[in-house]
């Protein structure tokens, strides 16, 4: 059985919904989900070892919500290194902007560039497509995120 860390990060607190939603339904499969409401870089640091998923918001042109900023910095810096991390992405945005997904996407490439060991595709969420992303939520653990957990 598997550990998976839940990281979401929220603007308005709609990724935080989904969150919880993940959360159960991982809580009705063989792994064991933790959520994290709050957290630090320390927090990610001690489950690098198990299972990932981050659930970003983007806000602003492509920005990261205030409470992942140096979050996002220390990954960059590589002093919280993810590189032994089975670890998977979720965007949520909206696509009348610019930068849609924007923060999602900056957290997968800087991931991708620490080489973790497993990456499913990142999920983006479009908030003007989407009013309730629940089914494609689910069809991404049920199958992108399913090679994470399996390997």
């Amino acid at each position: 059985m598997c550990t998976v860390h839940i990281f979401p990060t929220s603007v308005f607190g709609s990724t935080l919904e989904m969150a919880d939603y993940v959360d159960s339904l991982l809580s009705d499969s063989d792994c064991t989900p933790k959520l994290y409401d709050r957290f630090t870089s320390d927090d990610i640091g001690l489950a690098c070892s198990d299972v990932l998923i981050f659930m970003v918001a983007t806000t602003g042109n492509g920005d990261f919500p205030k409470q992942f900023r140096a979050i996002y910095a220390d990954i960059l810096s590589r002093n919280l290194d993810l590189s032994s991390s089975r670890v998977g992405v979720i965007a949520f945005g909206d696509s009348s902007y610019k930068k849609f997904c924007g923060a999602g996407e900056k957290l997968h490439d800087a991931i991708q560039d620490q080489r973790c060991e497993c990456l499913c595709p990142l999920l983006k969420i479009d908030a003007s497509s989407y009013v309730e992303p629940e089914d494609v939520i689910a069809a991404w653990l049920a199958s992108e995120f399913r090679a994470l957990v399996d390997d």
